[in-house]
């Protein structure tokens, strides 16, 4: 299931406010048990059609795992969305626990 969140049916290229602006307003009432933000300078939607590069990730955001019950894809970003101010008005609202992965 894809997000309406956004007013626009094309998801290709948005700018980076209006889909912070768009989700911090549905993540503040927490939705959610769990929530997971990432980030991936440089990727791209193509790298999620091949299942060699990220298998694991690929399997999440294709849909057919019934725990994931919503998600948002856009092929473009226009800017940088601000990730430490998503994570604290997770942890502020929701009473989320911050976990720090570097995959690096």
């Amino acid at each position: 299931m894809q997000s309406r969140l956004f007013k626009s049916e094309n998801l290709h290229i948005l700018s980076a406010v209006s889909i912070q602006k768009s989700l911090e307003s549905q993540l503040v009432a927490c939705p959610s048990d769990s929530y997971v933000l990432v980030s991936q300078p440089g990727a791209s939607t193509e790298g999620y059609t091949n299942a060699n590069p990220v298998p694991h990730m690929r399997a999440k955001l294709s849909g057919s795992d019934e725990k994931i019950r919503s998600r948002v894809i856009v092929d473009a970003v226009h800017g940088d969305i601000d990730l430490h101010s998503m994570s604290k008005l997770l942890q502020e609202k929701c009473g989320a626990v911050p976990m720090k992965i570097d995959a690096s």
